[in-house]
């Protein structure tokens, strides 16, 4: 305050007021009770943006959640198989009995 005072001395009072008028239809903990970590992050695009989250952000968005589930599991002692790593290049299908069931749990999910 006081750079200010020097810069415009003969300023009464300084007020910080949101430029956008009062925040959305009710307080956040209200509004996102029950939702699930994707739906609170689209939640904030709108609250921010003032328009819903396109789908590159949502997508954005859930791989981003999906990579801090896998650190947050990794951290616990959970080995986290590589194929379940976002942007992960499936292995190439080993032959006989093992391989044709490892290509197809990584073709699930």
């Amino acid at each position: 305050m006081a750079r200010l005072r020097r810069r415009f001395p003969h300023v009464l009072e300084l007020r910080f007021e949101p430029a956008a008028g009062p925040p959305g239809p009710g307080p956040a903990p209200q509004r996102l009770t029950g939702s699930d970590d994707l739906a609170v992050c689209c939640e904030f695009v709108r609250d921010v943006r003032g328009r819903e989250a396109t789908e590159v952000e949502r997508t954005w968005l859930a791989q981003a959640l999906l990579a801090q589930r896998l650190r947050e599991a990794e951290e616990r002692g959970v080995h986290v198989l590589p194929a379940a790593r976002p942007g992960a290049q499936p292995e190439p299908a080993a032959s006989g009995a093992a391989g044709a069931g490892r290509a197809w749990l990584e073709g699930v999910g």
